[in-house]
């Protein structure tokens, strides 16, 4: 894992406000948010992680959004021809890079 993925994937376990280069997380009213160049890519709540690529299917997104579907929710996430997988319990179901995905949380 990268050194940056790691950082926020620690800020979003301390729920706490950080940035590094273009990946930063904050505290909103509906859980901690994580952008990426500005993006909203990720909704972590109490219940749920939200994800969306906002249109952007590259390698660094769905790293950011794979740490955060794996350490929440128990998912994996990759790309294929500018679509979104998402890989959970055996079953791949693929997503727009423009759709929100909504997953539940494990811990």
């Amino acid at each position: 894992m990268r050194k940056i993925t790691a950082n926020m994937l620690a800020a979003i376990v301390d729920k706490r406000e950080w940035k590094e280069k273009a990946t930063s997380t904050h505290r909103g009213e509906r859980g901690i948010l994580v952008r990426l160049h500005d993006n909203l890519i990720a909704v972590v709540t109490a219940d749920t992680v939200e994800l969306c690529a906002q249109g952007w299917a590259t390698a660094t997104t769905c790293d950011r959004m794979n740490v955060i579907a794996y350490e929440f929710a128990g998912a994996t996430v990759g790309r294929r021809k500018g679509k979104i997988i998402v890989r959970k319990g055996g079953v791949s179901t693929e997503y727009d890079a423009t759709d929100w995905i909504t997953l539940p949380r494990w811990n």
